[in-house]
């Protein structure tokens, strides 16, 4: 089974990614440093502070590989049977996102997860896969969801039949 583990900074991507990896023995890949590695960043966008990756490259390298768990920006292209977008609430992310980045990056990312950037370039990518909206708030409770879902969630649990997380609202935006 291919997993997809997508979601904005700081809402737990790689922290779930790696636990779901490891509980399930799949083999874990951390997409941006498996592109870097492999001379994959044709372009460094130094605004957001990040690469540009050969998309259709990477998914050229990964294409047959099973039993693995991609995280990052990039999961939602690689064909995979499950996409699972964590998402966290705003101001729980903005917290995160201020020890680690500038007011620019933060609002970015902010603005990104208000706008369900990540779920819709999953929704747009896999519109034949199952793909579930996860909040994150609680390691433990998300791990329990994830699982039951990889083991028996089905299309119509799927968040193209019922969106979870309404975050563009008058108060979320205040905190930009």
């Amino acid at each position: 089974m291919r997993i997809a583990v997508t979601g904005t900074p700081g809402t737990g991507k790689t922290t779930v990614a790696r636990e779901l990896a490891k509980t399930l023995g799949y083999r874990y890949i951390d997409l941006g440093t498996f592109a870097v590695e492999r001379g994959l960043a044709i372009e460094d966008d130094d605004e957001r502070e990040t690469k540009i990756i050969d998309e259709k490259e990477l998914k050229e390298l990964l294409k047959g590989k099973d039993d693995v768990v991609f995280d990052g920006h990039y999961a939602e292209m690689l064909d995979p049977e499950i996409v699972f977008v964590i998402r966290a609430p705003p101001k729980v992310l903005k917290e995160r996102l201020s020890k680690r980045f500038n007011p620019e990056k933060v609002r970015e990312n902010l603005l990104a997860e208000i706008l369900d950037a990540c779920l819709i370039s999953a929704v747009e990518r896999n519109e034949k896969t199952r793909i579930f909206e996860i909040e994150n708030i609680s390691r433990k409770k998300t791990m329990k969801k994830i699982l039951e879902l990889v083991e028996k969630g089905t299309v119509g649990e799927s968040i193209a039949f019922k969106p979870t997380r309404r975050y563009l609202t008058e108060e979320t935006l205040e905190l930009l």
